[in-house]
């Protein structure tokens, strides 16, 4: 998409049952170039291998993964986890205060933000027994009837 600066990366481990003619590991980690980030030897004709694919999702991290090693052997395990987070950083949350707070940021009595409450001068909302207020309709000056976001 446009603007996005990386596309997402996955950590693939695939185990494999070697075939009788799968090239070396030093050979199939040329042939995977730099998707390939190392492997190891096991025993009875196995090998894992680690790969990191770019992919959009991770059933399509998997296939590709089963897709690049297919040819050397057969898959026997797959596993898969996002190399970078799907955000850069986490969502803007609206600063919210509680009555008693916004009374004292307001230079007013908890009674009178609580009566513009029930006349709908000021949003709030309830959590549990407590008013949350938007921390800029009491200190910014918005108008209620404009709320952000």
């Amino acid at each position: 998409m446009a603007g996005e600066s990386a596309q997402l990366r996955y950590d693939v481990e695939v185990e494999l049952e070697r075939g009788a003619s799968a090239p070396s590991l030093e050979v199939i980690r040329d042939l995977l170039g730099d998707v390939a980030l190392g492997g190891r030897e096991g025993p009875d004709h196995t090998m894992v291998l680690y790969l990191r694919v770019p992919a959009d999702t991770l059933q399509q991290a998997i296939t590709i993964g089963f897709g690049l090693v297919g040819q050397f052997g057969k898959p026997m395990a797959i596993w898969a986890i996002p190399t970078v987070p799907l955000r850069s950083r986490p969502p803007a949350v609206p600063d919210f205060i509680s009555a008693s707070e916004a009374a004292t940021a307001a230079g007013r009595s908890r009674q009178a933000i609580h009566q513009q409450i029930a006349t709908g001068s000021i949003k709030a909302g309830k959590v549990g027994r407590e008013y949350t207020i938007r921390r800029a309709l009491i200190a910014g000056d918005t108008p209620a009837s404009t709320p952000q976001g």
